[in-house]
């Protein structure tokens, strides 16, 4: 079968550079070949680097970023968790989808989309009952609203609450203070 070539200019998936074409044709080593394992503690090494931790555990997951995301929600939660859940569009509704899933009971705070979530609403929802999870889309595909990272992840830190954030659209771009507060991270390659 001939596959017509395209030139794709949506956030993803996206033209391959032709070494990566050229690698994929490389011959396949298992999961606990000795090179395979050496390829994955520089890839992890490097992803070290670009998300600011030393933690170990940071590692690549071959998923699409909604394969990831669901990954964190249901490792996380579990049923009976609480789970607060910023949402601006699109995303933060499969974000909150997700959570119920995982059996957490979630608590929503919604905005018009193109609106972010006031820190404030947050800190007040965790005030009222503390959560184990807060949950937002850093910038919402759908409106281009960018979330304020750094106060919530403060917010979140301080109440004791995991803060999970959606970064597949914005992680390329984006520099934070916000790093620390994040457990886990989520990034996609189509970036």
């Amino acid at each position: 079968m001939l596959i017509p070539e395209r030139l794709l200019m949506g956030p993803g998936p996206s033209n391959p550079h032709p070494d990566v074409t050229q690698a994929l044709a490389a011959p396949l080593v298992g999961h606990l070949d000795p090179y395979f394992l050496q390829v994955m503690d520089e890839t992890m090494s490097n992803l070290r680097m670009v998300f600011g931790t030393e933690n170990h555990h940071t590692i690549p997951m071959s998923a699409t970023g909604s394969g990831g995301l669901e990954t964190i929600m249901l490792n996380l939660l579990e049923p009976g968790d609480e789970a607060v859940v910023g949402i601006i569009g699109y995303f933060g509704h499969r974000l909150a989808a997700m959570a119920s899933k995982a059996g957490a009971t979630v608590r929503t705070l919604e905005e018009d989309p193109g609106q972010i979530i006031d820190p404030g609403r947050i800190q007040a929802e965790l005030e009222k009952k503390p959560a184990k999870l807060v949950a937002v889309v850093h910038a919402e595909t759908s409106t281009g609203a960018c979330q304020p990272l750094e106060e919530i992840g403060k917010i979140a830190h301080d109440h004791g609450a995991l803060f999970v954030v959606d970064c597949v659209t914005s992680s390329p771009a984006w520099k934070s203070s916000a790093f620390p507060y994040l457990r886990p991270k989520l990034t996609g390659s189509q970036c």
